[in-house]
């Protein structure tokens, strides 16, 4: 039995070579308040990420959003590449597996090639919380953060994480 890594990146090799490498390039984090009352100081932690730079859908919350779709939410959808911190923004393009590895993958790809959904979520571990003063509210701002894992989501908490063709 092949391992399911293998066939997700022999799923991803395959596409590539028939002209389709199915790669989208996202802005992932920045230092704005997000919609959870957090600023992620982008000082991110990139090491042990690229040793496994999975991409799930929504976290590994697959819920009744697809429908009729047998899942593991967990099974990634899709690996990253080119992950990187450039003018204090996490960037990374994510290249999204094809359906015979996961069909929820393949939504998902479809979804981004006609535009449908153009938004990631990132998971993290910080090192460091306090709370500043930002126009007179105390927020939280979390540093030191070791990235986790991407996930391709309909509902960003970072509203600059988006596609970067949509930036």
């Amino acid at each position: 039995m092949i391992p399911a890594a293998l066939r997700l990146c022999a799923s991803i090799e395959r596409a590539a070579a028939e002209g389709d490498d199915r790669r989208f390039s996202f802005v992932c984090s920045t230092e704005t308040l997000d919609r959870n009352g957090r600023i992620v100081v982008q000082d991110w932690e990139l090491d042990d990420f690229k040793k496994n730079p999975i991409v799930l859908w929504n976290h590994g919350e697959g819920g009744s959003f697809w429908g009729d779709i047998e899942i593991d939410e967990y099974f990634p959808i899709g690996r990253a590449e080119n992950v990187r911190v450039e003018k204090n923004t996490l960037l990374a393009d994510l290249i999204i597996a094809t359906g015979d590895v996961n069909p929820l993958a393949e939504r998902v790809y479809q979804a981004l090639k006609q535009g449908v959904l153009n938004a990631v979520s990132v998971g993290w571990s910080p090192r460091d919380r306090r709370y500043e003063l930002h126009d007179d509210e105390e927020v939280l701002v979390v540093s030191g953060n070791r990235l986790l894992e991407i996930s391709v989501v309909p509902f960003p908490a970072n509203p600059e994480a988006v596609r970067a063709s949509f930036c």
